[in-house]
């Protein structure tokens, strides 16, 4: 397993296998670029601060149609940037040196960021990839280091905007949740194996990624999805099999969720019921595709990883779109409904 991550394309292959299996699965296959934008208006850029060759499109995609909102992203330069969904325009958020920023998750009120950056580096006792978890306004202002020297995984806003919620090792070797109270500064052990917190739209439940042989005590890899009780009680395991399963999103609804799963290959889309039940592929392509959520119409957003990343958004009734203006840009993104 990997440590924190280096300034150099060597430190992707060594940690590419690690964080595949890590909850991720191939979303965070993150390269280091040197990337010159065109200067436009108010500090933003009209060119992606992403790949210039993404992969060609899937057979029968069309253009994205009737996006809006923002969408925040660890770019290949290192750092967070912000693309308007409906104009492309990219505005940069952060600017720091020495490490790469990446899994941005939008606070509620859209008015700030938290995310992960190797920029810090931490113990790291059990090889579990962990770097430092940052705050930082929309406008790249008041960014903090939340994480302290213990660093963290996969940080989540509680649906208040209240708490950020991560994955860290409070005595050096068992990984636990960790609640940061945004107001006070301090951090609780929430006394939970985890990695990654997802609430439902009307906040009642959240689901938490699990591997199994932590939980079990023995066995091969194994990541399963559960789901637990807002207040983190009353678990229930949602996917049972030999092979990985990592949760992309609840539907609008609250009724479904989408996953990833590498039941046949490297990585397909799937979609369950809120209990587990009537799990299908939704998108079953060959090489490595990743759920990563689903927008506020219902469309389903997925990358394919299948050389450059192409993202693609899924309606209900199959209609494949293929979304430009994420071409070639790694995941995790955070996408926001509407912009401030």
């Amino acid at each position: 397993t990997s440590g924190t991550e280096a300034l150099a394309a060597l430190y992707e292959v060594v940690r590419d296998d690690c964080l595949t299996d890590r909850f991720r699965v191939g979303l965070m296959l993150l390269t280091i670029g040197v990337v010159v934008p065109a200067c436009a208006p108010s500090g933003e850029t009209a060119h992606s601060p992403a790949a210039s060759s993404p992969a060609p499109s899937r057979p029968g995609a069309v253009p994205a149609s009737a996006l809006s909102g923002e969408i925040a992203v660890g770019a290949r330069d290192g750092h967070l940037w912000l693309i308007n969904a409906r104009s492309g325009m990219r505005q940069q958020v952060t600017r720091g040196q020495g490490g790469v920023d990446f899994d941005p998750h939008w606070s509620p009120d859209g008015a700030r960021i938290v995310f992960r950056s190797t920029r810090f580096h931490v113990p790291d006792p059990q090889g579990t990839g962990l770097d430092g978890i940052l705050i930082v306004n929309r406008d790249g202002s008041h960014e903090r280091l939340i994480s302290g020297d213990r660093g963290g995984l996969f940080p989540a806003w509680s649906p208040d905007g209240q708490t950020i919620v991560y994955s860290t090792s409070f005595d050096q070797a068992n990984e636990h949740l960790a609640a940061y109270d945004v107001a006070s500064g301090q951090t609780r052990d929430l006394a939970l194996y985890g990695e990654g917190v997802q609430w439902t739209p009307d906040r009642a439940f959240v689901l938490i990624g699990r591997e199994q042989r932590v939980v079990d005590g023995g066995g091969p890899q194994n990541w399963e999805i559960w789901r637990f009780r807002a207040d983190f009680t009353s678990p229930v395991r949602l996917t049972d099999n030999p092979a990985d399963d990592y949760f992309g999103g609840w539907s609008p609804d609250g009724s479904q969720i989408l996953f990833t799963t590498k039941r046949d290959d490297a990585g397909d889309v799937w979609v369950m019921q809120a209990d587990g039940t009537q799990a299908h592929a939704v998108v079953a392509w060959d090489g490595n595709q990743a759920a990563a959520g689903f927008l506020s119409d219902g469309r389903m957003l997925f990358t394919d990883n299948v050389g450059q990343p192409a993202w693609y958004l899924l309606a209900a009734g199959g209609a494949l779109q293929r979304v430009d203006i994420l071409a070639g840009i790694d995941g995790p993104v955070s996408w926001r409904a509407a912009s401030l």
